[in-house]
């Protein structure tokens, strides 16, 4: 995942898409919010990525999956000493 502060344009959208579905694949194996933070991350970048998968119907599809990983995130027990804040730099794949 790109730092916070990188041009996350600049980061193809397939690179971010394959991203996010590991980092689901990896939370559905380890429900933690620090991997719910990762999900919520990279679906934010991709809703707002300029090349984004636009559906014929107008909908931003990557904002509608955002907003539920929101809820999940948000409903996530915290676990001993771990915060919800969105997680740290990872790789991309």
């Amino acid at each position: 995942m790109p730092p916070e502060d990188a041009d996350t344009q600049a980061v193809p959208v397939t690179a971010l898409h394959a991203s996010s579905i590991r980092a689901m694949s990896e939370f559905v194996l380890n429900p933690t919010p620090q991997m719910a933070g990762v999900v919520v991350r990279l679906l934010g970048l991709l809703a707002e990525h300029p090349e984004r998968f636009r559906a014929p119907c107008g909908h931003n599809v990557y904002q509608r999956a955002l907003l539920t990983w929101q809820h999940v995130l948000a409903h996530l027990p915290a676990g001993d000493g771990e915060s919800r804040s969105l997680a740290p730099v990872v790789s991309l794949h």
